[in-house]
């Protein structure tokens, strides 16, 4: 059965969860310290399992010798070691065109960015309508914990290519704000005197 972005995501669910603005400052104060942690430890023991089934994961901590169940928790986390964009590329190149870290699923809805390239070769990013929602949700967060307000105006200069800035700002904006939105990306895509143009006015 084929279904639309907004029929794979639910909006509802992820405002239930994620919480924005007047909604997220009250839940917030209304969390002691030991809910908030409780709150965090359930966040986090639902991304284990998921990452478990992923198999970047799972060799990249199974060379440590970790198996499911070693990280109980949070104080867990130093077990499980880092990993850097060069294992990213590893992925990628052993698996492509795509990699196995990103835990896509065949048949589910994605959507592909990728980073700017300018210390390599571009990364993929994919992402699902969850996951990209929730992303967005996370950012219109950190924009209103700024001071942006319903009335203000938002100039976005990233660019509109294959990376993910300026449409994820678009998207955010736009979803979760009443800011009013200019989209004029780069110097490239709206020339310099047209975006003073465009503020002033």
């Amino acid at each position: 059965m084929t279904t639309t972005y907004f029929e794979d995501f639910d909006v509802r669910a992820a405002l239930r969860d994620f919480p924005v603005g007047e909604a997220f400052d009250a839940r917030m104060r209304s969390l002691s310290v030991d809910e908030l942690r409780a709150w965090q430890e359930r966040c986090f023991a639902s991304l284990l399992v998921r990452a478990w089934q992923i198999p970047f994961y799972r060799r990249l901590w199974g060379r440590v010798g970790a198996e499911p169940g070693d990280v109980r928790g949070l104080d867990d986390l130093p077990k499980l070691p880092r990993f850097t964009k060069s294992d990213i590329m590893a992925s990628i190149e052993s698996h492509p065109p795509l990699g196995d870290f990103h835990g896509a699923e065949d048949g589910r809805r994605m959507i592909l960015h990728t980073t700017s390239g300018t210390t390599g070769r571009a990364q993929p990013l994919l992402f699902g309508p969850r996951s990209r929602e929730i992303q967005n949700i996370l950012l219109a967060r950190a924009y209103r914990l700024q001071g942006l307000r319903d009335d203000d105006r938002v100039q976005s200069v990233y660019g509109f290519g294959m990376i993910n800035g300026g449409h994820y700002i678009r998207e955010t904006l736009l979803h979760y704000t009443r800011a009013l939105l200019l989209p004029a990306g780069t110097g490239v895509e709206t020339r310099s005197v047209q975006q003073v143009r465009l503020m002033r006015d």
